[in-house]
């Protein structure tokens, strides 16, 4: 046991902190954007929370830091010389446990950024409210932003199951592609899965709109896709060496 809870200390120290700062860089940016587009849209007389979260390009900035994130994690053991590679080699730990934590410790960083952007988006609507000067502005106000805007409905869908559990999956899809890149490219077996399909999928999984079921499901099969190929090539690496 001391062994795999070396493997997963080793991916904290050897991400956690530029994972951590990536999603701190995210935060900033967006009550950055948002505080200007705050002030300019109130001086033009334009002000509504909606559109504020729209001119903000906050949806942008969250696919920016979960992309980033991903070529920090999708990095980490990628070379048999790098030294990650080599001291999980000398742990004498299988291929497979790597593999396990690794993807682990990938969705957890996943989750954790998401859950800022919850965070994140609802001081942000909050953050308006106090601000506005309008007596009308409410917590109404606030769900309906989070109704009609897309990327805030994607974030918390709150009367979609089916949605809620497409992000699951998404977190899901990218930790385990992230940890599966570079067992492979260590097996000498190349990047696997397309690293594009990853972005395309949370792009686009995090923009639908209300009642979009049809995404859901593609986001649905691609998670059973890439749990099967993960399953397969886990049974046959050792045929990926033996070439």
């Amino acid at each position: 046991m001391k062994k795999h809870l070396s493997v997963l200390m080793l991916m904290v120290r050897s991400t956690f902190y530029k994972a951590l700062g990536i999603m701190l860089l995210m935060c900033g940016a967006q009550f950055g954007m948002f505080f200007f587009r705050l002030q300019r849209l109130a001086e033009s007389n334009r002000l509504s929370l909606e559109f504020t979260i729209e001119k903000s390009f906050i949806g942008i900035f969250f696919v920016a830091a979960f992309i980033a994130l991903f070529l920090l994690l999708s990095s980490t053991g990628k070379s048999k010389k790098a030294k990650t590679a080599y001291t999980l080699n000398r742990l004498q730990i299988s291929e497979d446990w790597i593999f396990f934590w690794q993807s682990l410790y990938n969705i957890l960083c996943f989750a954790l950024l998401y859950f800022i952007q919850v965070i994140m988006a609802m001081f942000l609507c909050y953050y308006y409210v106090e601000n506005s000067g309008d007596s009308t502005i409410t917590d109404q106000t606030v769900f309906l932003a989070f109704y009609r805007n897309s990327f805030f409905h994607s974030l918390l869908p709150f009367d979609e199951p089916h949605s809620v559990a497409a992000n699951f999956v998404t977190l899901f899809i990218a930790g385990t592609v992230s940890a599966l890149t570079p067992m492979k490219e260590r097996h000498g077996s190349g990047a696997g899965i397309p690293w594009y399909l990853c972005f395309w999928i949370v792009i686009n999984g995090f923009s639908k709109e209300v009642g979009d079921f049809g995404m859901n499901l593609v986001i649905y099969a691609i998670g059973v896709i890439i749990l099967g190929t993960t399953i397969y090539f886990l049974l046959t690496k050792e045929v990926h060496d033996g070439n």
